[in-house]
């Protein structure tokens, strides 16, 4: 903030010059996990296709979990596709860039499908791309190049992905990405107060969470079992 940095610490700190160091294993292990998310939620839209979100994500120091929809279970050999895709990805080492955009023109260069993880609440907003396989905004610590120690490795855990969507979900969000992209075009067109854009951006996104929700209801309506009466 104005130039200064604030940091949070876990106990008092006497006044006067101090230092700090960052814990690199910790951080490393970080890296991995946050660059690690972005490649397989890449690689899971690549062969599931484009209706695949991300519903949600965890990353820590031990291991990375992330939640994607889809319209049923994944079977092991989804998985290992999935797996090697991602594997495959690493072994080109991407550049991952690191941009700082205004809220405005990330909308416009790289459309809804930036906020994978929810849309920001400031008007600058951090993306991170990985070569042509990614891009998502995301204010977390990731790799310069995506073959940096990075390794994916799917345990028995994965099996556990929330995998939620309708099977004809490949068309109908096609058809919904396209709406919402002329959409957010048309409500910059002619907006020259950023702030107006901004809130615009919103509208347009907000709908879209509706609409899945709405999406999701009728999914879990559609798997409940049939009565016998």
């Amino acid at each position: 903030e104005n130039g200064v940095v604030h940091h949070l610490t876990d106990g008092p700190l006497d006044e006067g010059a101090t230092s700090g160091e960052v814990d690199w294993e910790r951080r490393r292990q970080l890296m991995d996990h946050h660059t690690a998310v972005h490649i397989v939620g890449g690689s899971a839209r690549a062969l599931l296709g484009p209706h695949v979100w991300q519903a949600g994500s965890n990353k820590g120091e031990r291991y990375a979990r992330i939640d994607l929809t889809h319209y049923k279970r994944l079977s092991r050999h989804e998985l290992d596709s999935i797996e090697d895709h991602a594997n495959g990805i690493i072994a080109t080492d991407p550049t991952v860039d690191k941009l700082v955009l205004d809220r405005t023109e990330a909308d416009a260069r790289f459309g809804f499908e930036l906020y994978q993880g929810g849309p920001p609440r400031h008007s600058e907003i951090r993306v991170i791309r990985i070569g042509e396989h990614d891009v998502q905004a995301c204010g977390g610590t990731h790799h310069d190049k995506a073959g940096e120690d990075v390794r994916m490795n799917f345990d028995a855990e994965t099996t556990s992905l929330r995998f939620t969507s309708l099977e004809e979900a490949d068309a109908l969000h096609t058809e919904l990405t396209e709406l919402l992209r002329r959409a957010m075009a048309s409500a910059h067109e002619g907006v020259s107060d950023p702030e107006q854009a901004k809130e615009l951006s919103h509208g347009v996104m907000k709908c879209f969470r509706t609409t899945m929700q709405a999406l999701n209801a009728m999914r879990r309506k559609a798997q409940e079992p049939a009565s016998d009466s």
